[in-house]
């Protein structure tokens, strides 16, 4: 997170009220103090990171997330055949590669 949040630009301060917060707000995440989910997923839309990126470190393209959406909302048979593509893709992707 703080990688995340040094890389913004922004101060703390300026951070903190962007995504609705007291102007301390940051700080005491970088203290510590663990984020309600609603102002999490709000620091990660704010400094355009995948919440993954905030946990893991790992970053994530932002196709991604549109990818989640879209599987999210799609019923049990087109998953199904979302993932067997998306295998299919992976699959030949690494015999090119």
């Amino acid at each position: 997170m703080t990688t995340a949040i040094r890389d913004d630009g922004r101060s703390q301060r300026v951070l903190s009220k962007a995504i609705g917060n007291g102007e301390q707000y940051i700080t005491q995440l970088l203290q510590g103090k663990q984020p309600t989910v609603p102002n999490f997923i709000a620091l990660c839309e704010a400094l355009g990171v995948c919440p993954s990126y905030i946990i893991n470190g790992n970053a994530v393209p932002p196709e991604m997330d549109e990818l989640a959406e879209i599987f999210s909302i799609l019923n049990t048979d087109n998953r199904a055949i979302l993932l067997r593509v998306a295998k299919g893709f992976a699959h030949n992707q690494t015999k090119s590669t």
